[in-house]
């Protein structure tokens, strides 16, 4: 992760850590909603948005090797090499 980035995400979570429950939601909330909010305060709530998503995005995909984020979620991707043998088999027969 750029030396940029990781502050920036420390900045957000140092703030999250103090900030009541709550106001974290106005922000989230807010940060989704960036296109109507006016050009400068935009720009921030962007951010604020791309930092919370990364987050969470980071969390749901990395799994931290324990199995319990895929499994409490049901996400079971794997690869089924005879499906999918079997319908390229049946994709060029007909």
């Amino acid at each position: 992760m750029h030396e940029a980035d990781r502050s920036s995400l420390l900045s957000l979570l140092d703030a999250c850590a103090v900030l009541p429950s709550p106001l974290i939601r106005v922000l989230v909330a807010a940060s989704s909603a960036a296109d109507s909010a006016p050009a400068p305060v935009a720009a921030l709530l962007r951010l604020a948005n791309i930092g919370i998503k990364g987050v969470v995005h980071s969390l749901y995909w990395a799994d931290l090797g324990i199995g319990r984020v895929h499994e409490r979620i049901g996400y079971g991707a794997m690869i089924d090499d005879d499906a999918y043998e079997q319908s390229l088999s049946e994709r060029n027969s007909t």
